[in-house]
């Protein structure tokens, strides 16, 4: 799977990390997610991928409130049925 780039419009939490409002990109290996910053750093987090029924046009990070702003719970890759679901 090659990468793909999302946005994250406001700061979000994701495994106990903070991730600032900007662009990323995240490659999936196996059963983890590789998110990259704009800075070139990376975080390896555990997720686990469900098939969608059909492709998603665009890449998309899906986040929703949590404690102490939002956190990100899933990705659902461009052009692929991939959609990658955190905290499971």
């Amino acid at each position: 799977f090659a990468g793909s780039y999302f946005t994250l419009a406001d700061n979000a939490n994701l495994a106990g990390k903070k991730l600032k409002a900007g662009e990323y990109q995240v490659n999936l290996k196996k059963d983890q997610a590789e998110i990259t910053n704009p800075d070139g750093k990376t975080i390896k987090v555990p997720v686990k991928v469900e098939q969608a029924a059909t492709k998603f046009p665009n890449t998309f990070a899906i986040t929703k409130p949590g404690t102490g702003g939002v956190d990100l719970i899933e990705i659902d890759l461009g052009g692929s049925t991939n959609r990658l679901i955190f905290g499971q």
